[in-house]
């Protein structure tokens, strides 16, 4: 091996200082900048986000801010008018939510839907369903000690209304409480209710739909969600999202930095590179040999060695199963099937349109092949596993498409 000129030597060490600094910058960046479709914060564009909440209140020069509790501590409290996008509270995260529940004035949205991402959209809800009432009433229950939750079946008439509006919501969420004092509500529960402790003003929003992306634009919602801030807002202050999350992260050591996963992986390639530019400058020695072959380029050979893979490791089961779903789902979603089916539902539904395009495909069948594949019983086959992935993909094109026939 020959040595290396003065240029060559100049460009391998700005490579390993552009690594380390990399690895530096990349430990110290904070988490919780990106959003899914599960989160409800104002940082979210999903359905159950409240990021058209955030922009509205702008738009009238509400002043608003989000403290997202990276600095350790809260900023002024008495002159804000905070807000508490509920989740459901655990034994190890109930202190945490207890500490963020501060200030004169407070408003705490509870949680009501479990959501699936969507994994063809980034920041997109797949399928929603009601939440389960123990985990609402885990977070209404920081605010009221015998709080319950009511999920009226019939139409809701308010009888009480101190703002003025009335919101249009599907499948209503309201909460009773001893504790709490009507401001929206109906002879089923409250919509919104208030809690004084001394001085302080708490009101408990049981339905977070009339100020979520998906609801606020419907009806009086905007101008209900607008009407609440208004009437709890100090007058000079300013309205702040909470966003903390639980776990902070730590400052690290340049020791850590260094030597711990994952960014010792930079450490010992920048040795191994150092050791190669010392070997490189030292001269040649030996006989020389003839290098190996590389190896292949393109996307059929790496499909092929991915596959290759998945095969030896016994994840191709696992793979097909998540690959079906999301294929129904996709399928499902581009066809606008109607909205709150259930899984048999939304497979009937296919099926009746499946009949009706004239498609070669029966989900029905393509389930049962589905179910063998995953039968513990069975003998692992990856050929019939790629036969009905195939399958499943040859529907779904048929679907969208329609037959092949009448392209």
């Amino acid at each position: 091996m020959g040595g290396l000129d003065n240029r060559m030597r100049a460009l391998i060490g700005a490579v390993i200082m552009l690594a380390v600094a990399a690895a530096a910058v990349a430990m110290r960046q904070e988490v919780g900048d990106n959003v899914t479709g599960s989160d409800p914060s104002v940082v979210s564009i999903s359905a159950i986000g409240k990021g058209a909440f955030y922009e509205l209140l702008e738009d009238l020069d509400v002043p608003v801010d989000v403290d997202r509790g990276r600095g350790g501590a809260l900023g002024k409290q008495s002159d804000d008018l905070r807000i508490i996008t509920g989740r459901p509270v655990t034994a190890e995260n109930r202190i945490f939510v207890a500490s963020r529940m501060v200030g004169d004035r407070l408003i705490v949205i509870l949680p009501k839907w479990d959501v699936v991402d969507d994994p063809f959209r980034a920041g997109w809800v797949a399928e929603a369903t009601g939440m389960e009432v123990d985990d609402v009433v885990s977070m209404l229950r920081m605010v009221v000690s015998d709080g319950k939750i009511v999920r009226p079946a019939s139409p809701i008439s308010w009888t009480v209304n101190e703002l003025g509006f009335s919101p249009t919501l599907t499948q209503p969420q309201l909460f009773a409480s001893t504790q709490a004092r009507p401001v929206l509500g109906s002879d089923d529960g409250m919509l919104i209710g208030e809690v004084a402790y001394g001085g302080r003003r708490i009101w408990v929003v049981a339905d977070p739909d009339f100020v979520a992306n998906h609801g606020l634009h419907r009806g009086s919602n905007a101008a209900l969600a607008v009407a609440m801030i208004e009437a709890m807002a100090p007058a000079g202050g300013q309205v702040v999202f909470d966003l903390a999350v639980q776990e902070t992260v730590e400052p690290l050591s340049l020791t850590q930095l260094l030597f711990e996963f994952p960014t010792a992986i930079v450490t010992i390639q920048t040795a191994i590179v150092l050791l190669l530019l010392l070997w490189a400058i030292t001269g040649s020695f030996g006989t020389r040999y003839e290098l190996p072959r590389p190896l292949q380029s393109g996307s059929a050979a790496l499909i092929g060695n991915m596959s290759a893979l998945l095969i030896l490791g016994g994840h191709f089961r696992d793979m097909l199963a998540r690959y079906a779903q999301a294929t129904v789902r996709d399928v499902a979603h581009r066809l606008h099937a109607p909205a709150g089916l259930d899984r048999a539902a939304r497979d009937a539904w296919l099926e009746r349109v499946a009949d009706a395009r004239g498609v070669s495909r029966n989900l029905e069948r393509l389930n049962h092949d589905l179910n063998r594949t995953a039968d513990p019983r069975a003998r692992p086959d990856a050929r019939r596993t790629i036969d009905v992935a195939a399958a499943f993909h040859q529907w779904r094109q048929e679907m969208i498409r329609g037959p092949r026939d009448d392209r």
